[in-house]
């Protein structure tokens, strides 16, 4: 049992990986990734959806705080 010790790591990657073949040719042919491409293209439009909202809302918080500032500004003029 010298030589497994070599070849030991070896074999068991390679079974690994047709293990990991079969599983995808099993995938494949059971239908699994059928439609895949619709999902991701509604997950990246919720994304993009969810980055617009974010950005209009620091937008929104930005203009609010340049509005405070303007506010104390012609406070502090008046006085």
């Amino acid at each position: 049992m010298e030589g497994f010790e070599v070849t030991g790591p070896y074999v068991s990657a390679l079974l690994m990986s047709m293990g990991a073949l079969c599983v995808f040719v099993w995938g494949v042919l059971s239908g699994a990734f059928h439609r895949a491409d619709e999902a991701s293209v509604r997950f990246c439009e919720m994304e993009m959806e969810s980055e617009a909202n974010s950005e209009q809302a620091k937008r929104t918080c930005e203009m609010e705080m340049e509005s405070d500032a303007n506010s104390e500004h012609a406070k502090r003029t008046d006085e």
